[in-house]
């Protein structure tokens, strides 16, 4: 039943973002400097948040759940570009694409749904597999997953806002 309920809010918080991306133009996903942040690095910060918290520490780093992340993402690059304390204005020309970023996130969303249905609901109050700052168990974690994402989508609808009215003086 818990797992369920986790389902379908991250599903939810998904529609909620897919709904703010929907309608926005490559250029909208460039650096807003009146808020220093951007949609690329709101998604990138996302898939990396989304990893850590819905898989990483759901399932120990031997788990074979880990092995097509790792094949596909490379995990240097997003840290150094979309990390919590990373600079959203720095490094702007070697971000990834925003056609990267949908298609990763795509993926993300999908590995974390795979990794929530491949956990059984007795393991919910067990410590998190790695430490988490969020989170002291894995039902903590994966309700972070969403809660986390909400957030952004609220950051986005603001940025997209700006972006098309302008900033409030």
């Amino acid at each position: 039943m818990k797992i369920d309920f986790i389902q379908s809010q991250i599903r939810s918080s998904d529609r909620w973002i897919d709904y703010v991306l929907s309608d926005l133009k490559p250029e909208e996903w460039e650096l807003v400097t009146a808020v220093n942040s951007s949609i690329n690095w709101q998604i990138g910060h996302l898939i990396l948040s989304k990893y850590f918290h819905g898989v990483m520490s759901i399932f120990p780093a031997e788990h074979e759940i880990h092995v097509p992340f790792r094949a596909h993402f490379p995990l240097q690059e997003l840290q150094k570009h979309y990390f919590i304390k990373s600079n959203p204005g720095a490094d702007w020309p070697d971000r990834f694409s925003t056609e990267r970023l949908k298609e990763d996130r795509a993926m993300m969303t999908q590995m974390v749904s795979d990794a929530v249905q491949k956990l059984p609901e007795a393991e919910l109050d067990q410590h998190t597999s790695t430490p988490n700052p969020a989170a002291k168990n894995k039902f903590g974690a994966l309700t972070f997953v969403f809660k986390h994402q909400m957030w952004h989508a609220g950051q986005m609808a603001m940025i997209k806002r700006i972006l098309r009215n302008g900033p409030y003086n």
